[in-house]
């Protein structure tokens, strides 16, 4: 198998001072120390077959990218507080069936990865 090679400058962006991930769409009004208080990746997870990506930030999302191509595939609100923790499950093979995710909010929700990570 040839080893695939991913451009992480594609998927995370840094500020100058390089305190805190952000998103790469900021104004530059946005660009403050208070940014970091709200907003940013907290946690990551890569499925067991190497597929996808998923990410949880500090405002209760979680977002699941391809990483070949890097298109978002599904956007989940899925907490009122900072994502903590993702974790994939380990499926029959290398395929992930689950993806488990802890907040702030003292939640825990799992996501079917393979019906669209759906509830």
């Amino acid at each position: 198998n040839k080893k695939k090679e991913c451009d992480l400058s594609k998927v995370v962006y840094f500020d100058p001072q390089f305190s805190f991930l952000k998103e790469s769409s900021l104004q530059s009004s946005e660009k403050d120390g208070s940014y970091d208080q709200k907003n940013g990746v907290r946690c990551l997870s890569i499925s067991p077959d190497g597929e996808h990506l998923a990410s949880g930030d500090r405002s209760g999302n979680i977002r699941v990218h391809h990483l070949q191509s890097m298109k978002e595939l599904v956007k989940i609100e899925a907490h009122d507080a900072e994502v903590l923790s993702l974790q994939y499950s380990q499926g029959q093979g290398s395929t992930a069936s689950y993806l488990a995710s802890a907040s702030r909010d003292r939640l825990i929700h799992v996501f079917d990865a393979k019906k669209n990570y759906e509830f």
